[in-house]
């Protein structure tokens, strides 16, 4: 029996194409930039979270008392190639996890254009999905501050702060989604067997 889908040959070949060029923009907007300056030779600026003490801003509101964590940047005018290869690392190693869930996003994505999404395939590609999600929201979390440490190891210290907020959860929240799903297609799987064998 032919299935029902909304999905198109148009629809999957678009589908296709954006996760391609969704692979070239990343390349373009996080690796690009690094790697121009240190061939250029320019200066390394790393970005991160630091804390001012005592620097209080002016109440917005009365009662209400701001005091600056913010985003800040660090400008080193004559970078090693350690400390450029350590600015650029994260970056690195989030394009591999990047390739390595459009790979498996690409498969499951002609599976389903074949019409047979269901099979124990496809339940081990999202669990290794959703252990790469997981291994990017762990990257976001300890790859900057790794950073700051690698490129400033002496002197910096205390200036540094960790920050971790519902944007920085948002990679684990999806990663335990798709771990999750996984799951459920892996019992819907073992029942469908099950009903397939009493026949």
């Amino acid at each position: 029996m032919k299935s029902t889908t909304f999905f198109s040959r148009g629809d999957y070949l678009a589908t296709k194409v954006l996760l391609l060029l969704s692979a070239a923009a990343y390349g373009v907007v996080a690796l690009v930039p690094g790697l121009v300056g240190w061939a250029s030779g320019a200066a390394l600026v790393v970005p991160g979270a630091t804390s001012a003490p005592g620097l209080v801003i002016d109440e917005p509101t009365p009662g209400v008392v701001g005091r600056w964590t913010d985003q800040a940047e660090w400008t080193v005018g004559a970078p090693t190639a350690g400390q450029r290869l350590a600015a650029l690392l994260p970056a690195l190693v989030t394009a591999v996890l990047l390739v390595g869930a459009l790979v498996i996003l690409w498969r499951l994505v002609s599976t389903t254009q074949r019409g047979v999404p269901f099979d124990r395939r496809s339940v081990t590609q999202l669990r290794v999905l959703g252990v790469l999600v997981l291994a990017y929201g762990l990257l976001e979390v300890f790859g900057r501050p790794a950073v700051l440490l690698a490129v400033f190891w002496d002197g910096l210290g205390p200036s540094i702060a960790y920050s971790f907020d519902l944007t920085t959860a948002f990679p684990f929240v999806v990663g335990f989604l798709v771990l999750v799903l996984a799951e459920s297609f892996s019992v819907g799987l073992g029942l469908r067997d099950d009903v397939e064998g009493l026949v």
